[in-house]
């Protein structure tokens, strides 16, 4: 009897539903041990794991596909209806006898919802860096030493570049 299953069948079945294989001898008439042998030596339970990864990958990779393209939909009707909104509030504004005025934060947010949706920059933001130095304070405190006496007008012996600390020979 076991010669005449359709192995492929029931193997098919194990990996791809949550049957058992205690069902599938059941309905194939043959013993559990039988199939039980023959799945472990094909390792059914590993072939049954995969089929569940791949089929939960397919799920997430066809729902991120559906939700992407929801959204690109939402967002080009949503750009439409903006746009619309801006021509009709040029309308109002341009017709001198609207009882309704047009509110130009009204525009103005519109504008930035439209740059939002296209993906432009919505605001643009400057940003300043002081980069300072660290200096020896011996260096500092010669510099400033060496400005006292050249504003007192005169100059003192060995006040120069030279007798400034990390003076090198070439300054000479």
């Amino acid at each position: 009897m076991a010669d005449r299953a359709n192995w492929d069948a029931i193997k098919r079945e194990f990996v791809t539903t949550d049957a058992t294989l205690r069902g599938l001898a059941d309905r194939a008439g043959l013993s559990n041990s039988t199939v039980s042998d023959r799945a472990r030596k094909e390792n059914w339970k590993r072939l049954r794991a995969d089929f569940r990864a791949q089929a939960d990958e397919n799920f997430l990779a066809l729902a991120a596909e559906n939700r992407a393209r929801r959204l690109s939909r939402l967002a080009d009707n949503s750009l439409d209806m903006l746009e619309a909104m801006l021509v009709r509030a040029a309308q109002q504004m341009a017709d001198p006898t609207n009882p309704y005025p047009v509110n130009p934060k009204d525009v103005l947010e519109a504008i930035s919802k439209i740059q939002l949706l296209r993906g432009d920059a919505t605001e643009r933001i400057e940003e300043k860096r002081l980069v300072g130095h660290v200096y020896p304070p011996e260096l500092l405190a010669a510099l400033g030493d060496l400005a006292r006496r050249n504003l007192d007008g005169g100059r003192a012996p060995g006040a120069d570049i030279r007798s400034l600390p990390g003076a090198t020979e070439r300054a000479s």
